[in-house]
Formats: C-alpha cells, structure tokens, sequence
C-alpha cells in the first residue's frame, strides 16, 4: 500500500489523480482484491510506488493485523496518537499490537513507518517493537487528558481537543471488540456544540476508558473478551 498523504510526499512526483484517490473504509477482501485487480503478481513481491493502493493508517493497521491473525498470531488493532509525526504534538494515528509469548506482552507495530518515512521523520526506533510513549492509544489519551493534560495537543491538523480524544477513544474500544470501524469524514462535521463534551459525556468516557484499562490488564494476550464483541445494532456494551 501506499499513504495517501506521505506517498506523495516521500516517493517521486505522483501521477494525475493521485491526491483524488478514495480514502473509503474498505475490507480487507475488498482491499486485497483491489491491489491484485491493478497488478496480478503474488503479495510478497514489492510493488513500484504508485502501483500501490492507496490507504491511511488504519488500512496499514488492519491488514497487518489480518495477516498475524491468518498465521495464528494473537494481534488486535489499535486506535490513538502518534506522537513521531511532529515535536509536541500527538496526531491521530492506528497501528497493530501482536501479542510477544515469550515476553508475555504486546509489542506496538507501525506498519506504516517503511524506510522513506523513518528517514523523512528521523525515526530510529524498532518500528516493529516501539518504546513506550511512541504511540499512545485511545482509552490511554483520554484519561491523560482528563489528568491534566492538554487536550488541544491530542488531535489531527487543525482540529483537537478533548472531543477528539473523545472520537479515539470510540474507535479504540470498538477495534478492541473486533469493529475496526472509521467513517472517515463523519468527525470533520462535528457541530462547535458537539465539541463540547457535556457533563454526561465525560463520566461516560471515564467509566468506558476505566473499564477497558482495567480489562486490558486483566487480560494480558487476549484480543478481545467474546462477551463483549461488537455485534451491529446491539451496543449495549458501549
């Protein structure tokens, strides 16, 4: 795949049409069934870069996560903040956790970091295992930011703040019960009154963040517990 920002960002001058690509939540079928439409070689074999499909981060995310899996690797997505992508600044971002057997613990992956970005952003980590704090997931951000933390540092271009945070850890939770969903633009529409979380909003987050930080712990190598796998039209987990 290639990144529908950084890819004509990083690589030569792309071809006409490029920045127009569709950035559509695609499945994982869908989306492997488009890279072999537009060149039938076999999936090990490199591709020229704008011969790629086009994606973000959570397309990254999701198929290496599919991949694991496939191989029967324990490995879950993860929605939440980047902070390698700007000095003090943490910008809106997916990757993938696979579950380390020896080590008893979740090692964070960034398939999205190849060699041009590690240059273009100065990245000298092991983007396979990243240190602690490189990224920082959705339920973590919220209770940072509502222990004092600045919000308006937590978000994606020009829009941020606690609603955003809000948005992330939504997506958190939900790909955490195997709903790696992203309506990508829906959040860009958010009214100025909706980012504003009430009262109400916020106990909600804290007790949703609580409870999953508590379960993530409890949990340690499991992807998601079956009682709570998002089923369409019944949230009541949520």
């Amino acid at each position: 795949m290639l990144h529908d920002y950084y890819g004509a960002l990083l690589y030569e001058k792309p071809p006409a049409g490029f920045n127009g690509k569709s950035r559509q939540t695609l499945a994982v079928a869908k989306r492997l069934e488009d890279v072999l439409g537009a060149n039938n070689v076999p999936l090990a074999l490199s591709r020229a870069p704008f011969e790629r499909e086009v994606g973000t981060c959570r397309d990254y995310a999701l198929m290496l996560c599919s991949m694991l899996c496939h191989k029967g690797r324990a490995a879950r997505v993860r929605c939440g903040f980047a902070s390698y992508f700007g000095a003090g600044r943490h910008e809106d971002h997916w990757i993938c956790e696979v579950w380390l057997t020896k080590a008893r613990c979740w090692a964070q992956v960034d398939p999205q970091l190849d060699p041009a970005h590690c240059t273009h952003l100065g990245i000298g980590f092991d983007t396979t295992d990243m240190p602690t704090g490189a990224f920082v997931t959705g339920v973590e951000a919220w209770q940072r930011c509502r222990h004092g933390e600045n919000p308006e540092a937590w978000g994606k271009s020009d829009a941020a703040g606690l609603w955003f945070v809000e948005v992330n850890l939504a997506r958190d939770v939900l790909s955490l019960c195997h709903c790696e969903c992203s309506d990508w633009d829906n959040w860009r529409d958010a009214s100025p009154e909706h980012r504003e979380p009430d009262e109400e909003r916020l106990v909600a987050g804290d007790l949703l963040a609580e409870q999953w930080r508590a379960w993530v712990k409890a949990a340690p190598g499991c992807v998601a517990p079956v009682s709570a796998r998002h089923r369409p039209g019944n949230p009541a987990w949520f």
